[in-house]
């Protein structure tokens, strides 16, 4: 960690500067596993309708649920059946997990 006042490196985790004293702002650190797992692609076990690919769309998207399934509604009406096909193979590929924060 480099001081920004005196440019002195101290060492990782330091709350003072060794040189000038400066106090560094604590900056808390996201473990990577949490990062990773926010944003996964997942289909939601808990709220799905037919297969749980609008839910984890959603989650993953944070937006709201009801919302991702209205537009895959207006979208298959508008495509025929390329979404429809499109949901299928989602379906199958996309992995299935429990969904927290809908």
């Amino acid at each position: 960690m480099i001081c920004e006042q005196c440019g002195t490196e101290n060492p990782p985790g330091a709350l003072f500067c060794q040189k000038c004293g400066r106090q560094f702002e604590v900056q808390q650190e996201v473990p990577a596993s949490v990062y990773s797992q926010q944003h996964k692609l997942f289909r939601c076990a808990n709220d799905k309708v037919l297969g749980g690919v609008c839910s984890g769309l959603a989650v993953y998207s944070n937006l709201d649920v009801s919302l991702v399934r209205l537009l895959a509604i207006l979208l298959f009406f508008a495509s025929g059946t390329s979404l429809f096909i499109a949901y299928i193979i989602a379906w199958i590929i996309i992995p299935e997990a429990e969904c927290i924060g809908e």
